[in-house]
């Protein structure tokens, strides 16, 4: 029977693991879905892409095919995007064949967005190239399951003349497969890598033969999905590992930043290997009373200089302008300040080039640079900044003779995650080090989750949030030179290349 359904299917590979590896097919698809049925094994990061309505279902696995395709069948009937969300390749190891075969007796339109399997990214994240001329000419990839629960002769030809082999299974098969394989021929002293958890943080490589793979523990220490490699090709002396080698891999940092200003440290965190771990310690909202800003935007070329001290101030303030219906012209003669490269990036992004850029980002080396260039007398000053912000810089400003105007342009207030979670994590020894952006984040952390951090290292982005840090009982371990995320960065990774990061004490 044909369906009247005004929907479309879309089988969707959310790839094997790292949400960065899911293709930009899928992403757009995902964010513009009315309902996702997922297997369990996909990173939440990726259904974290759908609209904030979407209806999301969980597949618990066992389900039949047959069943699971009606299932969409009547999904596509009610929303016109539906989204079946695979780990890997929807059409690799899994059923979605069998649910795509029920919508085409529907009629349901469907479409299959290729994903990077398992079978693939495991052992290139591994650093093991199956398909190595010197070792294998190719690959064949082969369902360990499926593998175990046959019988070693239907299985013999092929893995006596398959160069190198690439097994999806699970740890708890591994010493099963094993005796499969040397049943059916596979010599005991051919090379075997078994990659766990491949493409995340969690990754583990073990490099043995099928012969020692029961010795020392080994099956025992692989746990979860297991991709494994069997042939010349997974010889160790041919590896060339490196996401493994990357400087803060296995690493489990806090970030404490808002939500929305996050993405920039979990990026440069991930890219060199660490896993981060969410606690937002506080959101930015706009200010209660925004007269005071908007008053500002209509008459800001009344005003000598204009100095932000953060992007928020940079956004709230530009804000402004809009809703007064001014843009950059504004500015007029103005001249303007940036406390810190990326409030001077906020500008430029809106057309304002900032004529002072501290060396230092802190208020004081701010004053210090606006000193210079006096004098300050009846000059006037607009200084939109957070609510409770220190006033290092309107006195200081005001000292040297200026007329400073400090209006409210945002409000900072407490965002607690999940308390507990990461109170566990500390007391099981979960966390290597937390960051520190702005003093803010350091009081909010500490009246959240307390001093008590259990070793884990403390990291601050400049020497005002080292000082809040210490004032409230937290030892801080590493201090940014340069007092920005990257700067932040460089620290932590030199914190740990210097053998520094084994356990804070």
């Amino acid at each position: 029977m044909m369906s009247t359904s005004a929907g479309t299917v879309y089988f969707v590979g959310a790839g094997p693991g790292d949400p960065a590896l899911l293709t930009l097919r899928g992403r757009e698809v995902l964010e513009r879905a009315d309902a996702v049925f997922y297997d369990r094994g996909v990173d939440a990061e990726v259904l974290d892409l759908t609209p904030s309505g979407a209806e999301h279902v969980a597949l618990g696995g066992g389900e039949d095919p047959a069943e699971g395709g009606r299932r969409l069948v009547q999904a596509a009937a009610r929303h016109r995007v539906v989204v079946r969300l695979s780990p890997g390749d929807p059409f690799v190891m899994g059923c979605a064949a069998r649910e795509a075969a029920e919508l085409a007796r529907a009629g349901v339109p469907f479409e299959v967005v290729p994903g990077i399997t398992m079978g693939l990214a495991a052992p290139a994240y591994a650093g093991v190239p199956v398909t190595d001329g010197e070792a294998a000419g190719c690959a064949v990839l082969v369902d360990g399951d499926r593998l175990v629960e046959g019988a070693a002769p239907a299985w013999g030809d092929l893995l006596r003349r398959a160069p190198a082999l690439v097994i999806s299974t699970r740890g708890s098969n591994v010493e099963g497969l094993c005796r499969v394989l040397r049943e059916a021929g596979v010599g005991s002293d051919t090379p075997l890598a078994c990659v766990a958890s491949a493409t995340k943080p969690s990754q583990r490589t073990v490099f043995t033969t099928l012969g020692d793979v029961g010795r020392g523990g080994v099956a025992a220490r692989l746990e979860g999905p297991l991709v494994c490699v069997v042939g010349a090709a997974a010889s160790p002396e041919r590896a060339l590992r490196w996401f493994e080698e990357r400087p803060l891999f296995g690493r489990r940092v806090v970030v404490t930043r808002s939500r929305a200003q996050a993405a920039e440290l979990v990026r440069a965190l991930r890219d060199l290997g660490a896993t981060t771990l969410a606690f937002p310690t506080f959101r930015v909202r706009e200010a209660p009373d925004r007269e005071a800003v908007r008053a500002a935007a209509r008459s800001l070329e009344r005003y000598d200089w204009v100095v932000c001290t953060s992007v928020n101030g940079v956004e709230a303030l530009w804000g402004a302008l809009c809703e007064v219906g001014r843009d950059a012209r504004a500015f007029g003669a103005s001249r303007v300040a940036a406390i810190g490269p990326g409030t001077a990036a906020a500008l430029n992004a809106r057309g304002i080039h900032a004529d002072i850029v501290p060396r230092e980002y802190v208020a004081e080396a701010a004053l210090a640079a606006l000193a210079e260039v006096g004098p300050w007398g009846g000059r006037r000053v607009l200084l939109p900044r957070a609510a409770g912000a220190r006033d290092v810089l309107p006195r200081g400003l005001q000292s040297l003779g200026a007329e400073v105007d400090g209006v409210v342009a945002y409000v900072t207030e407490p965002d607690r995650g999940d308390v507990e979670a990461l109170r566990e994590e500390l007391r099981r020894g979960g966390v290597d080090v937390i960051t520190f952006t702005a003093s803010s984040t350091v009081r909010n952390f500490v009246a959240a989750v307390g001093a008590e951090i259990n070793g884990a290292a403390v990291a601050a982005i400049g020497p005002v949030t080292a000082r809040t840090a210490r004032e409230l009982g937290l030892p801080v371990h590493i201090e940014a030179r340069d007092h920005t995320i990257a700067g932040l960065v460089t620290a932590i990774r030199e914190y740990f290349r210097s053998g520094s990061g084994t356990r804070a004490g």
